[in-house]
């Protein structure tokens, strides 16, 4: 089964087209490849978002731990981990869910 990411890679490994065939091709065809390259240019940017925020929301939730059993204690700084983290968490979710529904 060729999934969409491998369908890429198959272009991209083509068997090997004579010169002519390569300046033949048609605009729709460059487009539809252009197109092609430009969607899993999108979803690996976001992949990489997702890490990138799934990292940040375990250092925030580290802080938040922190702050809570701070000496000396600050409400203020435990709401702004809390705040954070949440933040965070909210947007990772959201995140994941753009990933499965467009992606």
């Amino acid at each position: 089964m060729i999934t969409e990411d491998n369908n890429l890679s198959e272009q991209v490994v083509s068997p090997v087209l004579k010169y002519k065939d390569l300046i033949s091709k048609s605009d729709t065809q460059i487009q539809s490849e252009q197109l092609a390259l430009d969607v899993q240019k999108a979803k690996s940017t976001l992949e990489v978002s997702i890490a990138q925020t799934a990292l940040d929301l375990a250092e925030a939730t580290q802080r938040f731990n922190n702050a809570k059993g701070a000496n000396p204690y600050c409400l203020k700084t435990e709401i702004r981990a809390y705040e954070e983290m949440n933040s965070l968490q909210e947007g990772l979710e959201y995140a994941k869910k753009v990933l499965e529904e467009r992606f």
